[in-house]
């Protein structure tokens, strides 16, 4: 595994530093080590001594002149308002979570090669989510399945709707969202692991990217360019599993699904709806992805939503009978609720 790179944090006496530094210490598949510093002297003395990739300094505490040498990356902790482009500033009085994503995204903005490994495990298992027949529930389950995935190992929520309703639902905002996400992907140049990190809205320990903003964003991205994205997840994030809402994307499904390791075709019992399946079935049996077709499950759903009382819908979700659904069909094919028996991406 490469050698983790460092951030420094330097907030000046109070102890936010140290709060702060434990936070990302703790935080699994973190892509640096963490040193917090209380000083700018005791700072640069340890800059002597060894190499910091990043520092993330107070600004009350900067002084250009100072930092003109400094060759890594630097942001500015304070308002998140300043007179130039040049440091960035991350607003300090926000989350610590959103301050790891800020730095994150800061991080892949300026690096200019293929990032930083992050993990050593070679292992990353992709589930797909499609079904031929509407209104079945098939959002529903494939939030529940990423969101009781996401208890036990690392896991990256993606929704491939033309127009998903998702964020919605979930009242989750960000600045950026999968379109973006895409466009740095066709670049094939970001360093799309810390991008992701820094883009991500965690939701219930559930990573999920906001979906795309128009359809054409999805028309532009080849079947190539996801298996791309899925192999560059797979060798150098920390990522554990992929969950993948998929729609009738404007690439061909089966060679979406073809990607993935496991596939869950929800459906209706009314037989419109069979036959819409078996029709389904049989051309990926046929014509598609023979290999594929042993590993596509159908499934029933159970037909009960949870009202929107409250900010708590997703754990609703998860504690409710579309997660126990998930849990039992889990515990069925891998032998544990977590679904370890893992395909290799």
């Amino acid at each position: 595994m490469a050698e983790m790179k460092m951030l420094a944090v330097c907030a000046g006496e109070g102890g936010y530093g140290v709060k702060l530094a434990e936070y990302v210490r703790n935080q699994t598949g973190c892509p640096f080590l963490v040193q917090a510093f209380s000083t700018v002297e005791t700072l640069k003395e340890y800059l002597k001594l060894r190499s910091v990739d990043a520092i993330l300094l107070d600004e009350v505490l900067y002084e250009k002149e100072e930092w003109q040498e400094y060759s890594g990356i630097l942001c500015l902790l304070g308002n998140g308002i300043g007179q130039e482009d040049y440091p960035p500033r991350v607003f300090k009085y926000q989350p610590a979570r959103d301050i790891v994503h800020e730095i994150l995204a800061q991080w892949g903005s300026v690096t200019e090669t293929g990032g930083y490994p992050l993990a050593s495990k070679k292992r990353m298992e992709i589930f797909g989510v499609y079904s031929p027949v509407g209104r079945c529930g098939k959002s529903l389950f494939t939030l529940a399945l990423g969101l009781e995935l996401a208890r036990y190992r690392r896991t990256l929520y993606l929704n491939l709707e033309s127009w998903p309703a998702l964020e919605g639902r979930l009242k989750i905002s960000s600045g950026e969202s999968l379109s973006d996400l895409l466009y740095f992907l066709r670049q094939k140049r970001e360093p799309l692991p810390e991008r992701i990190y820094g883009m991500a809205v965690t939701v219930c320990r559930l990573d999920m990217i906001p979906p795309v903003r128009a359809p054409a964003d999805l028309a532009a991205v080849s079947v190539e360019d996801w298996q791309y994205l899925f192999e560059t997840l797979r060798c150098r994030s920390s990522y554990e599993a992929v969950v993948l809402d998929i729609g009738d994307s404007p690439q061909p499904t089966e060679k979406l699904l073809g990607i993935c390791g496991r596939v869950y075709v929800p459906t209706l019992p009314d037989r419109e709806s069979g036959i819409k399946l078996e029709r389904f079935l049989t051309f990926m049996r046929e014509n598609a992805c023979r290999e594929l077709a042993p590993e596509i499950e159908t499934v029933s759903l159970p037909g009960t939503e949870p009202a929107e009382t409250d900010g708590s819908w997703a754990e609703q979700i998860l504690w409710g009978n579309m997660g126990d659904f998930v849990r039992r069909l889990l515990k069925r094919k891998g032998g544990k609720t977590d679904g370890t028996a893992a395909t290799e991406a």
